[in-house]
């Protein structure tokens, strides 16, 4: 835990002197009566009850009450538990570490208990399952949705959203968890990468078959043992990582040269069949069918990134991201514009920049497109006619300096990580870096259609001029 100094200060330090060397007891637990002696997950639960009992509080884990509250003495640790529970019990986790959790948004509490949780786990964006995607919220806050039983797979998303939201920890670089994780092939898309990330991360471990059955729903017992992993044993922007699993490199300095040409900038002097040549190897191609046909094509490339926590201090970070081969360089030169540039633009989380994927046909396929901070550049249509905004993917786009935010969206104030489409505006400096080097961005508009809809993609920035 030594890495933690940024928010898991003191409160953590207390932790972990309370942590207890095993002790051979009798039949049951100090604590439970229904936990045996010696269990798999006692010397877990004996720690976080032994912290909490120092520190005078049951916040995290509390046993079973009585209909007058009084406690039972029972735990039910193979019971399940329910969504409001689980987020309930890692936010508390989070809030003893030191983290800044904001607990003060009542306005759901009518709703149901955990409603406070439910609206700090949205402020820190700890429920999005795939922002690329277009999906925003593992589950809305109703009664009857808090009350269903979370599964393995929420668990991992919440996780790994905390780990990087809050704790500002790097994502880590994968290669061949198909490997290592059993039933990596039938894990859902959408929480796939969250589990290749807690998972990368030790935080979980999976069954002894070695699976993740991530629909399975989450047990008591399970949910101390990850609560333990995080409070005691993970350290954030450690080096002990899974095997398939490792931080990101430094990402090297790029200079230009006087010779160098864009890919970006020859595209469009191509004639079409000379595009498709030179993206994809065959002139009467249009696009990858896979990510195994493009495989041949693409290659990672690390850049240098700005991360910013709560308070709005930065930190100097890198990611890695995968693109066409033919737009490698220029990327890595783009990047080093954006990160060299006084104003500093941060990327959220550490982990806001998306590459090549394989879900379509258009440019994020081919490698020549790069999303940027999704969540607060949203994707959306504008209806000139009437003013309406539909958001389709992302909260939201509201950049500082800008009195117009008629594309709003659920932002509700300027967001440092919307980026600004015109000098004078924070984070000018992304679109400014792109334009440089040839590449069009979506945040300016296009396809007007005969009702006034106009499609923008604020996010978006691509090899084609309008961005799109």
């Amino acid at each position: 835990m030594k890495k933690l100094k940024r928010f898991f200060v003191l409160a953590l330090a207390l932790l972990m002197l309370a942590q207890t060397a095993p002790v051979v007891s009798a039949a049951s637990n100090k604590y439970f009566t229904d936990v045996p002696a010696g269990i798999w997950y006692e010397d877990e639960l004996n720690a976080i009850m032994d912290a909490q009992a120092m520190m005078g509080s049951n916040n995290i884990i509390a046993g079973y009450a009585d209909e007058k509250g009084n406690p039972t003495g029972m735990f039910g640790p193979r019971d399940y538990l329910t969504r409001a529970q689980f987020i309930k019990m890692i936010l508390e986790a989070v809030s003893v570490t030191g983290a800044s959790v904001d607990l003060s948004d009542h306005s759901m509490d009518k709703v149901h208990w955990a409603g406070k949780y439910y609206q700090a786990a949205k402020k820190d964006n700890l429920l999005v399952a795939d922002v690329y995607s277009g999906s925003t919220e593992l589950f809305p806050c109703t009664r009857d949705e808090l009350q269903k039983l979370i599964t393995r797979g929420e668990m991992a998303v919440i996780l790994s959203n905390l780990l990087t939201n809050i704790g500002m920890d790097s994502v880590v670089e994968i290669d061949g968890a198909e490997n290592y994780i059993g039933d990596y092939s039938s894990i859902n898309q959408s929480y796939l990468s969250a589990v290749e990330q807690v998972w990368g991360k030790k935080l979980i471990m999976g069954y002894t078959d070695g699976k993740f059955k991530g629909d399975n729903s989450l047990t008591r017992a399970e949910a101390v043992t990850v609560v333990y992993r995080f409070l005691f044993q993970y350290n954030i922007n450690g080096k002990d990582l899974a095997e398939f699993a490792s931080r990101p490199g430094e990402a090297d300095k790029v200079v230009e040269d006087a010779n160098f040409v864009p890919f970006a900038k020859q595209y469009k002097s191509m004639t079409t069949a000379q595009q498709r040549q030179a993206l994809f190897g065959d002139a009467n191609k249009s696009y990858f069918y896979s990510a195994s046909d493009a495989a041949p094509y693409m290659t990672d490339v690390t850049i240098p990134i700005w991360t910013m926590d709560k308070t709005g201090n930065k930190f100097s970070s890198t990611m890695t991201i995968t693109v066409h081969k033919l737009v490698a360089k220029e990327i890595s030169l783009i990047f080093q514009e954006i990160y060299d540039d006084p104003e500093r633009f941060p990327i959220y989380g550490g982990w806001s920049v998306g590459g090549a994927r394989f879900t379509d046909t258009m440019r994020h396929n081919w490698g020549c497109a790069i999303d940027i901070n999704a969540l607060y550049n949203c994707e959306c249509n504008y209806y000139h006619n009437s003013g309406q905004l539909q958001v389709t993917c992302g909260y939201g786009y509201w950049p500082i300096g800008t009195k117009d935010f008629r594309f709003a969206g659920s932002v509700t104030q300027p967001s440092p990580y919307s980026i600004g489409g015109e000098e004078g505006e924070y984070g000018y400096s992304v679109v400014k870096a792109f334009a440089k080097y040839g590449w069009g961005w979506g945040g300016q508009g296009y396809s007007v259609q005969s009702n006034g809809r106009q499609k923008f993609d604020f996010m978006h920035f691509s090899i084609l001029s309008s961005g799109g």
